[in-house]
């Protein structure tokens, strides 16, 4: 899964260059450079570029947020112990003062695993499942 969420990662990056290079070319016709090697033009390339990598971040966390809690379920599979995976995921937001729910603006834009709510949902969710 590590493997798929790089090739994404890679795949989504030079997409977003590759539109940003349009962009660019797009701004000589624009706005007053000489070409896209102008250095008058890198605001107008940062700027597309932050864009593109805002608007790839929504896909790119929803995809590792998902292999993530793959992962998890895998991980209560393998140890059969949903207490101790609980009490592991509370040590570690507390050591990393992690928020145990972010806001949703901020878990959808900014966070690219579960949150600790979530997966002690899933470790109750998996402790009450029928066998």
């Amino acid at each position: 899964d590590i493997a798929k969420l790089f090739c994404v990662q890679a795949m989504a990056f030079l997409l977003a260059f590759y539109v940003a290079n349009l962009a660019l070319e797009g701004g000589v016709a624009l706005f007053p450079y000489q070409s896209i090697g102008d250095i008058a033009g890198l605001p107008w390339l940062l700027m597309v570029l932050l864009a593109l990598f805002l608007i790839l971040r929504l896909p790119l966390n929803w995809y590792s947020r998902h292999i993530e809690l793959a992962a998890d379920k895998a991980a209560l599979q393998l140890s059969d112990n949903p207490e101790g995976f609980i009490t592991l995921m509370t040590k570690l937001t507390d050591q990393n003062l992690s928020e145990a729910e972010p806001v949703h603006w901020e878990r959808v834009l900014f966070r690219d695993h579960p949150s600790y709510n979530e997966r002690v949902k899933l470790a109750h969710e998996y402790k009450h499942a029928p066998i």
